[in-house]
């Protein structure tokens, strides 16, 4: 009987050993600090009393400082859309994109434990000197005018994939794969003008472009939807030139932007933006990308000239 009874009270021991060690363990994210003391500094490099923009590199360096922060995030206005990068150490440089002196808001966020944060905005003026490749210049425009329209004769003219990624591509269009659906994608025109050394137009000459009316920024008519042709009036544009800067490097790049004036602005494929980047561009051949409503979208676009 012994036994037993040192069985039973083992298993009883056992038991409340048990329990005691279900008991649900009660965790605390401590105090919530914000960072505190957030002081960003913005160098725009070579500003003098003489040059107060810059020297025109365009490019700035930025340094952010705060007690109890564990990362820092810094958008420098360059979209629309606020687009935050990491500011790993609370530093970086960088080289901004618009050609001539332009005013930018740049935004930094230190992040504190448990999410919190606190955000400074400066605005900055910065100028850029930046000149076209003269071959690109030449290639689009043959120094004088030249008009361009969607190559529908070959495979992939129309593609779409991630932005940072342009080896994926998730959809290529065939050959005349807008043809039925779509007609205008192919017959309305691109004129690329040099109206000065270093001034430039673009008109569409269409009476419809190609778009579809929940993924646009171009003005659409009640009640538009989907992809479909819609109609659009003809006019010139004023065109410029910037660096691109998307880490795509040449010769899978030029490194260089073309912008559409207007927030409307576009050519091929009224998408949401009014930025192209060239990919590759010769006497008859270009290859561009532009980004989506998602900014993280890419269409990629192949023209051929008529003249």
């Amino acid at each position: 009987m012994k036994t037993v009874k040192l069985f039973k009270t083992g298993f009883f021991l056992a038991l409340l050993l048990l329990l005691g060690s279900c008991r649900e363990t009660e965790y605390s994210l401590g105090e919530l600090t914000p960072p505190a003391n957030l002081v960003v500094n913005i160098e725009i490099v070579g500003q003098t009393p003489a040059t107060p923009n810059g020297d025109g590199s365009g490019d700035i360096n930025v340094t952010a400082t705060a007690r109890n922060v564990i990362a820092y995030k810094i958008d420098f206005g360059l979209t629309p859309e606020p687009n935050f990068v990491p500011l790993v150490d609370g530093r970086v440089s960088r080289k901004m994109t618009r050609t001539g002196t332009h005013p930018y808001t740049i935004t930094v966020v230190a992040y504190g434990a448990g999410g919190s944060s606190t955000t400074v905005t400066q605005q900055v003026t910065v100028r850029m000197d930046w000149v076209v490749n003269p071959v690109i210049v030449t290639n689009l425009t043959n120094n004088a005018s030249k008009t361009w329209v969607v190559d529908r004769s070959v495979d992939a003219h129309f593609r779409v994939g991630p932005w940072a990624d342009p080896a994926t591509i998730w959809w290529s269009a065939g050959i005349d794969d807008k043809v039925d659906a779509a007609p205008c994608f192919y017959t309305a025109q691109y004129i690329f003008t040099r109206t000065g050394p270093a001034t430039f137009t673009v008109r569409v000459v269409s009476p419809l472009i190609f778009a579809n009316a929940s993924r646009t920024n171009l003005p659409m008519p009640a009640g538009a939807a989907g992809e479909a042709c819609y109609p659009f009036v003809d006019r010139t544009r004023a065109l410029t030139f910037a660096p691109a800067e998307t880490g795509i490097l040449p010769p899978f790049s030029t490194q260089t932007n073309f912008i559409v004036d207007g927030i409307d602005g576009f050519v091929g494929y009224g998408s949401a933006s009014n930025t192209y980047e060239i990919l590759e561009i010769t006497d008859n051949y270009m290859y561009v990308r532009t980004r989506g409503v998602n900014a993280f979208l890419a269409w990629y676009l192949k023209f051929r000239p008529i003249n």
